[in-house]
């Protein structure tokens, strides 16, 4: 089905519109039966077939697939190996500094994209410049998210993730 959706989206669109897909690469939370070689299958396929980019969100940037537990390699970099290096590849979870964010490029990755952290910390891409910089990590208070400019719909959809949102 994503294969379909994929060529469909490219098919509408102009040759220079950017077109990508985001996989959870493995089971996770309420992300059941998938399977890792599958994602590496599927994601590979979608490269060939014409994803300007993989976005891999697994939750752990750093963490090796369950599959392969006791293996050598991270998540990353057994997608780096399936996808032609042409197609670049963002990675999602657990990048909370700038010496983070650097691993994970060095694990391979072409970027980074930030979930909870700039959530938290609005103005995390001009302080990770800093190596010692310590972002605020949850749980936030809901003044402090209102501090980031967070409206009060996307604070109460954030109450709803285990342990993000102070309870009061």
């Amino acid at each position: 089905m994503i294969r379909t959706i994929l060529k469909e989206t490219r098919a509408a669109l102009p040759k220079d519109f950017i077109v990508g897909v985001r996989l959870s690469p493995e089971d996770k939370g309420t992300f059941k039966g998938i399977d890792f070689d599958e994602s590496l299958k599927l994601a590979s396929l979608l490269a060939s077939e014409g994803a300007d980019y993989i976005h891999v969100s697994p939750w752990d940037s750093f963490k090796k697939p369950e599959k392969y537990i006791n293996g050598s390699k991270t998540i990353i970099e057994y997608f780096r190996d399936k996808i032609p290096a042409p197609v670049p590849i963002i990675v999602a979870g657990e990048i909370w500094t700038g010496p983070d964010a650097e691993k994970a490029l060095s694990l391979e990755a072409d970027f980074v994209a930030l979930g909870k952290v700039a959530i938290g910390n609005a103005d995390w891409p001009t302080k990770a410049k800093d190596i010692n910089y310590q972002p605020s990590r949850p749980p936030y208070s809901i003044d402090h998210l209102q501090k980031q400019e967070l409206g009060e719909s996307f604070i109460t959809y954030m109450k709803g993730w285990k342990g993000f949102v102070v309870s009061e």
